[in-house]
């Protein structure tokens, strides 16, 4: 049975200053674009960890604990019912990274935006992976994420 804390007592304040967890949650990497990789993650974990409104993906333009050069993507997106989802997903994400870092957009016109790509891709995702190809390669060259790495910075 776990411990209740009734009050504010001197244990809880000591275990206020313990070091923040670091566990790494990433799962397996899915895809190497070369200067951007995109990650599996354990979703719960990036809840609990970092940010409680983390779903499905993210990029490091919005979540500034993501790497620059890395797409975070939910592990429930990987469950064989949630395959549809995915791609487009990675798709939102992408566009949303190159518009924000890039471009310098506010995340709320970014997200639009790459909704709006997103809807269509689901729509008719007949051609949903060469989308996301494209969108990733425009998001390298737009981010300089294939320059060396003692030449990248976050911005």
């Amino acid at each position: 049975m776990p411990k209740i804390l009734t009050d504010w007592d001197s244990s809880l304040n000591e275990q206020l200053k313990l070091p923040f967890d670091k566990t790494d949650p990433k799962i397996r990497m899915l895809i190497d674009y070369g200067g951007l990789q995109v990650w599996l993650v354990e979703g719960k974990s990036v809840r609990e960890q970092h940010e409680i409104d983390f779903t499905e993906g993210g990029n490091p333009s919005k979540y500034k604990f993501i790497p620059f050069n890395e797409i975070w993507l939910d592990d429930w997106l990987a469950a064989p019912d949630q395959a549809p989802e995915l791609f487009p997903t990675l798709l939102h994400e992408l566009i949303e990274y190159k518009l924000m870092g890039k471009d310098g957009m506010k995340y709320n016109d970014a997200h639009k935006e790459a909704s709006t790509v997103e809807l269509k891709a689901r729509v008719n995702p007949v051609n949903i992976k060469r989308e996301v190809d494209s969108a990733a390669k425009k998001a390298i060259a737009a981010l300089n994420l294939n320059e060396p790495s003692s030449k990248k910075r976050r911005k």
